[in-house]
């Protein structure tokens, strides 16, 4: 079942492993599940003959499970190397917003300073542009009204 799962996974189009790593995971699964149907095998010969698994079927099942053991190493080795990997591509991934962040605080600063130049231009001082905020804040509502009452006669 979980043998099952792991192929499901390295052919699935959303995860991204790298080719050669994900031909040899499909690889060492598929010799997983052969050790195991193997080992499956086995315990069915040697069911019902005690003296048969004494003689020859333990040494059989001992062998296969240290194929096993040496497959599941290899699927260890395997997820290392894939940590590695994408360890490798969140860094990329990490610079690149880092990178975005600061062209984006560029960007900024330089907007404040045309606003800034705008605001030069116009005349206004930071005091004077201040009361210029208020005195618009003020009138726009009384403006907005009148503007209404000349568009409805």
């Amino acid at each position: 079942m979980v043998l099952e799962l792991l192929v499901e996974d390295t052919k699935e189009q959303s995860v991204v492993l790298p080719q050669n790593l994900s031909r040899q995971v499909a690889s060492i699964v598929t010799n997983c599940t052969t050790v195991v149907l193997d080992i499956e095998k086995c315990m069915q010969r040697h069911r019902q003959r005690n003296i048969a698994w004494a003689s020859s079927g333990r040494e059989e099942v001992a062998q296969l499970l240290r194929g096993l053991e040496a497959h599941k190493a290899a699927l260890e080795l395997g997820l290392d190397t894939l940590t590695f990997h994408l360890a490798k591509e969140i860094k990329a991934d990490t610079q690149d917003i880092l990178d975005d962040t600061t062209r984006i605080r560029g960007d900024t600063a330089q907007i404040l300073a045309e606003i800034e130049k705008l605001k030069a231009r116009l005349g206004l001082g930071t005091s004077e542009a201040a009361e210029s905020d208020i005195i618009l804040q003020r009138t726009r509502p009384t403006t907005a009204v009148k503007a209404k009452d000349s568009i409805c006669r």
